[in-house]
């Protein structure tokens, strides 16, 4: 049910001199001349997300925070202990991926009025690639500030961002509705706003000597477009969001905008599959029957765990604490399959439990790629996203802001995110009192 774009690399080059090119070169003035063409350009800008979530940005940079730990018994040079220098693989290519996609969606954006395909077509997939250039250079200025804004001299964060935005908001009117896409795989003009918001609320809080009002005053403009929509809702159950997920099933109500993955990392068959579900998640194995001979496949690598301080965050009756935490072990249960051990009552150390592999429909499972989707903008974080927004510009918190708060938080301890709930619902609070 994955809609997959069929990715080819297209190098483009020039020489002088002597003609070296292969006999397959495909050069942009030869090379977007059709649909065909133009959906596996488009999938090239696409690309990256997927290289970056299914690993990079999702494990290897998210790990230095104050949520998970490494379980590793000798720290090694890698940034999620902190311990790396400029030479580090992670950065490096983190650094070369964005960029890559910044050049895809150029060459993109320059040539695919060459295509003899509909009008309308191409301005949709232009507002793709349009927002996708604006979304890796955020990534790039949100993790190193001042950075080379394409084919031009270093910038600074504040006009990186201002590009980024620019880009984002032209591209509004040219994509596709997310209802008409059907899925979150595409940029949407759901997407688009939800994005748009998180961009400037970090630009709020990133830009020296910024007019912080302003960008505030953006980011709860553009959630707030989003939410009076009234197309997007909470999925009622927390834990649902999750099994979708890893069921493949798209919930376009909750979840936004995914990076798309496909396949599995134990056949021959296509794929573009993100390992980061082998990350987050508890530690087991199960044996399986491949190609008519048994193998053990480690489902789970139980690569880190959560830290207590995580745990403790939670109030007495969330539930996203025991979905977000996982409250058992797996144990292997004689020749094949396993059982749930539980925790101890008291707390120790806990695999993240997010992403549970027990859910998976695309037996048998590996122990390294899947085709889990990686989502990257939900409606939850929309109204946390306006509540924050709108907390700053109004001194503290406003009817809306509390609204917006208490929804995702009626879920939380299992209630009808819209009805009122006293024993769950914030009250008015001052601005700081709200941000702490």
């Amino acid at each position: 049910m994955k809609r997959i774009f069929t990715i080819v690399l297209i190098v483009f080059t020039t020489l002088s001199c002597l003609d070296q090119r292969p006999l397959d070169f495909t050069a942009p003035s030869t090379w977007y001349s059709n649909q065909d063409e133009l959906e596996m350009a488009l999938a090239g800008v696409y690309d990256p997300l997927r290289d970056l979530y299914s690993d990079y940005l999702s494990v290897q940079l998210s790990q230095a925070t104050d949520e998970v730990f490494s379980k590793e018994s000798a720290p090694k040079m890698v940034p999620y202990y902190y311990n790396y220098d400029k030479g580090d693989n992670v950065i490096k290519t983190v650094w070369q991926e964005l960029y890559k996609g910044i050049d895809n969606a150029n060459n993109f954006l320059e040539n695919a009025d060459n295509a003899d395909c509909d009008v309308q077509l191409i301005r949709q997939m232009k507002g793709e690639a349009l927002f996708l250039r604006g979304y890796y250079h955020f990534l790039l200025t949100a993790y190193w500030g001042d950075v080379p804004l394409r084919l031009s001299s270093t910038k600074t964060a504040e006009e990186v961002y201002t590009s980024a935005i620019k880009d984002m908001k032209e591209s509004l009117d040219m994509v596709a509705d997310i209802s008409e896409h059907g899925f979150g795989g595409r940029v949407s003009k759901q997407a688009v706003k939800g994005i748009l918001a998180r961009v400037c609320l970090n630009a709020a809080g990133r830009i020296p000597d910024a007019d912080a009002s302003y960008y505030y005053t953006e980011a709860r403009t553009w959630a707030k477009s989003l939410m009076d929509e009234n197309f997007h809702e909470l999925n009622p159950k927390f834990d649902d969001i999750f099994i979708n997920l890893m069921q493949d099933r798209y919930d376009i109500k909750e979840c936004i905008f995914e990076v798309e993955c496909y396949g599995n990392t134990n056949n021959d068959e296509a794929k573009e599959t993100g390992t980061f579900v082998s990350y987050y998640t508890a530690q087991w194995s199960s044996d399986w029957t491949v190609n008519d001979e048994k193998e053990t496949l480690a489902r789970g690598r139980g690569y880190m765990y959560c830290t207590p301080q995580l745990y403790d965050m939670y109030e007495d009756g969330d539930r996203r604490r025991d979905w977000t935490i996982s409250p058992y072990i797996y144990s292997k249960k004689g020749e094949d399959g396993f059982e749930k051990r539980n925790y101890p009552e008291v707390f120790r150390f806990r695999w993240p439990g997010k992403f549970r592999r027990e859910y998976e429909i695309n037996l048998p499972p590996y122990s390294w790629g899947n085709s889990t989707n990686y989502p990257l903008l939900r409606y939850s974080d929309v109204l946390l996203m306006f509540a924050e927004a709108d907390n700053y510009i109004s001194g503290g918190t406003t009817a809306e802001s509390l609204e917006a708060v208490n929804q995702v938080r009626r879920r939380a301890f299992g209630l009808d995110p819209e009805t009122p709930a006293a024993d769950v619902d914030l009250t008015a609070m001052s601005q700081g009192e709200f941000l702490a």
